[in-house]
């Protein structure tokens, strides 16, 4: 299937519009365009969403620290919990089928959606 590189450019800037606007995480809204959109294989999904959010991270990290807007010590302690979490996501995901993990990404997704909507 041919890419159609200037939708994956329109995704990538409204993406980067909601994130700076709403925090909503670039993972999510990402996976799920490439996932389901797009029918990128999850697997390859995860490792883009993921240097995507990076670069995203950082371009707002850099941001907001310019404007003294950055809790260190805060964002010290997530770091340190996410971890263990990183370690295990991707050795389950390197062994997961690939529909069982489609599955499981929209589920997480679906959840923290519904979560969003009712807090």
């Amino acid at each position: 299937m041919k890419r159609e590189w200037k939708y994956v450019y329109l995704l990538g800037f409204i993406t980067g519009l909601i994130i700076q606007f709403t925090s909503v995480g670039a993972g999510v809204i990402v996976s799920f365009a490439l996932m389901n959109v797009a029918r990128v294989n999850p697997r390859e999904v995860v490792g883009v969403s993921l240097l995507y959010g990076l670069a995203l991270s950082l371009m707002g990290f850099l941001n907001h620290a310019a404007f003294g807007s950055v809790d260190y010590r805060l964002a010290l302690l997530l770091v340190v919990g996410t971890l263990p979490g990183v370690y295990l996501g991707t050795h389950v995901n390197s062994t997961v089928d690939r529909e069982r993990l489609k599955r499981v990404i929209n589920a997480v997704i679906l959840v923290i959606g519904v979560i969003t909507l009712l807090t």
